[in-house]
């Protein structure tokens, strides 16, 4: 069909929501993509399918997968493969993955995974909304948030830090930051749609919807 493959995010966000386990030779492939987009929401689905829910009540999945996700019991060499690859992302230089790896992380579960997520409470990449006519300006902290979304799991708060600011404040909080408010790196700048599933990135040529 003619424009077909301008819709392939919209197509990774559902297949990110909804992985079955008949998706996971799909979702190892896009995992190893070039497209930092498509490999996120591959990892997601990824940890949706590696789920553990041993001391969760899975609900708190529900602001980014909209759903409470169950086991589908892959084997051990499937789950530590999966976690290898979240582990990779939390890594990665792009915010995308690393918020694709922190979300992936939290459903897996383990104690070391929760270590891993705490030590990223102080994520750099900020996105910065425009500046409001009273002056005050909104900074996001986008890898912090699905870092605090997942270790709900375990009960953990943490304040992401960000919201409506002074200029004054603005500075301080911007200092030491990454500004990835207009990055498009590995982004295909075709697509034409995307669902924005997950509450915590920008979807290409969409408004980021802030939880």
């Amino acid at each position: 069909m003619p424009g077909l493959p301008n819709y392939y995010y919209a197509a990774a966000d559902l297949l990110c929501v909804r992985a079955l386990p008949n998706d996971l030779p799909a979702l190892m492939g896009l995992a190893e993509s070039g497209d930092s987009y498509l490999r996120a929401r591959a990892i997601v689905g990824l940890g949706s399918l590696a789920y553990h829910g041993a001391g969760s009540d899975g609900e708190w999945t529900h602001s980014f997968l909209k759903r409470t996700p169950t086991e589908h019991g892959l084997s051990a060499d499937q789950m530590a493969e999966i976690e290898q690859l979240a582990l990779q992302a939390v890594k990665n230089g792009d915010y995308r993955l690393r918020i694709s790896g922190a979300l992936a992380l939290g459903l897996i579960g383990g104690d070391q995974n929760r270590v891993t997520l705490q030590r990223m409470e102080h994520d750099r990449a900020y996105v910065l909304l425009p500046r409001r006519s009273d002056g005050l300006q909104t900074i996001w902290f986008p890898v912090r948030e699905a870092v605090a979304a997942s270790l709900q799991r375990w009960k953990v708060n943490m304040s992401p830090g960000g919201g409506e600011m002074t200029a004054r404040a603005l500075s301080k909080a911007r200092r030491g930051g990454e500004d990835v408010t207009r990055d498009m790196g590995g982004v295909d700048r075709n697509q034409v749609s995307a669902l924005a599933t997950l509450p915590f990135d920008w979807p290409p040529k969409l408004t980021p919807r802030i939880y």
